[in-house]
């Protein structure tokens, strides 16, 4: 009865060993996982930024051709419809 219970220890502690280091790998694996999400979310960020700048810088140059006077276009608009 003695042997049983010995091996039947020996075979629980194994399980439980085994177990815990079953537990390291995969918490050493999602910490992984984290730090690569943390990674492409700063890319993501950073990829946003710059199309962000690039439509700024876009939107500055169409603003520079822009017409100085929109009531004048109007006007020769009106103009126009005038003699058609």
């Amino acid at each position: 009865m003695a042997v049983v219970m010995k091996s039947l220890s020996g075979c629980l502690f194994l399980l439980m060993i085994s177990l815990l280091m079953v537990g390291v790998v995969f918490a050493n694996a999602t910490d992984d996982d984290l730090s690569i999400r943390v990674v492409e979310t700063e890319m993501l960020q950073n990829m946003n930024m710059s199309s962000m700048e690039a439509r700024a810088k876009k939107s500055e140059y169409l603003n520079e051709k822009a017409v100085q006077n929109p009531e004048e276009v109007v006007s020769m608009v009106e103009m126009y419809d005038f003699y058609l």
